[in-house]
């Protein structure tokens, strides 16, 4: 909760998120992959060119009692999805 979640795209990170934060990323033309990572714990990567334009995506973070997914042994816990 008290740490931030960086948003990569394309390898690079372009923003970090701490819990309930709302923020609007331009994306480059030419960005493939996206995906949000905590020390070395990551989210599942989402292809751009999958995602319709006009659609929002959203890094939902979850609460979990699992202390893997909390240090980032198995995937973080936060849901990644897309819509409108």
């Amino acid at each position: 909760m008290m740490r931030t979640l960086k948003v990569v795209i394309d390898g690079k990170i372009v923003a970090e998120l701490k819990q309930g934060d709302l923020i609007t990323i331009d994306l480059p033309d030419d960005a493939k992959e996206i995906w949000g990572k905590m020390d070395w714990g990551k989210t599942t990567r989402m292809r751009l060119d999958e995602i319709p334009d006009g659609k929002i995506l959203v890094f939902k973070a979850y609460f979990t009692l699992n202390p893997f997914r909390n240090i980032g042994i198995m995937s973080m816990p936060f849901e990644v999805f897309s819509r409108y």
